[in-house]
Order: structure tokens, then C-alpha cells, then sequence
């Protein structure tokens, strides 16, 4: 993490040069985990859902699976939700079992995805969990259209 620390600080690692950076310093991280991993254990991690559809460096990364983060997508967004609205799969293999909603983003989800994993931007309460529970059971298609409150 110093690295990258002094990576983010420094004027020369911009953009690229700066995403360079964490995506080797993410490989040497993990790899790192997975030397010390028991041998049932199973590495995940989140991942940019442009990640997914066609940025490879994933792919040769030590972990079992990628959880594509389907909100706050930044510059990508439209072609994602196109591409999702399409019906499209992720073109990494470690991006197609689970993905990422936020409860306050309407999302349309994969409909190959095994594993739902939900990101709430408050702290849970029992009632928000019970409304994103009912909300996800309800459709196979579409994340709510309304932000839960």
C-alpha cells in the first residue's frame, strides 16, 4: 500500500501510468493472499464492471471470482447499461457468477448471475435489509426502479 500511496501522490503516475500501478501492486497483493490462503478458501473481489467486459488484466489474477460493481459507473455507464440491456455476458470468465447492486440505484442485472452481493450506502438496518431482500426476490430482471429508503 505504500506504493501505491506514493504512486497517487506523485505527479508523474497519472491516469494510465497511475491505473498501472494499482493493477500491479492489486496482482502482487493477491498473490500474496492466495500463498496464504487455507486450501478451502476462496478469493473474491470487486471489480469495475468495464473490468469485466473488456479490460482483460483480470483474468491471470489469483482469485476465484469477480464481483462486477453495477452502480456508480462513472464515464462508462451508458455503454454498460446498454450492453446490459442487450443482454450482453462479461467477457471474463470470473466476472459471470455473481454481481454488485447498490440499494439505491436502479440496476438491470445479468440474468446468469448466481450471487447477488448488495452495497448499501448507510449503515443496514432491518428494514433496509428486508425491503432489498424483497426487492432482488421480486424481479430476476430489474433491480428497483425508486432508490429504497
Amino acid at each position: 500500500t505504500a506504493m501505491v500511496k506514493w504512486a497517487v501522490g506523485n505527479p508523474y503516475f497519472q491516469g494510465e501510468a497511475l491505473t498501472n500501478v494499482i493493477k500491479a501492486h492489486t496482482g502482487m497483493l493477491l498473490t500474496e493472499l492466495l500463498s496464504q490462503r487455507g486450501r478451502h478458501e476462496r478469493i473474491s473481489i470487486t471489480a469495475l464492471a468495464s473490468w469485466c467486459f473488456g479490460d482483460p488484466w483480470i483474468a491471470d489474477l489469483p482469485i476465484d471470482d469477480a464481483i462486477p460493481m453495477l452502480f456508480r459507473l462513472g464515464v462508462d455507464e451508458i455503454e454498460i447499461r446498454r450492453r446490459l440491456a442487450r443482454g450482453e455476458r462479461f467477457r471474463a470468465s470470473l466476472c459471470q457468477s455473481s454481481v454488485g447492486l447498490a440499494t439505491d440505484e436502479p440496476t438491470a442485472r445479468p440474468r446468469n448471475a448466481l450471487r447477488i452481493f448488495l452495497f448499501h450506502p448507510r449503515s443496514w438496518t432491518a428494514s433496509d435489509y428486508h425491503r432489498a431482500i424483497g426487492a432482488v426476490s421480486a424481479s430476476s430482471a430489474t433491480f428497483p426502479t425508486t432508490p429504497l429508503r
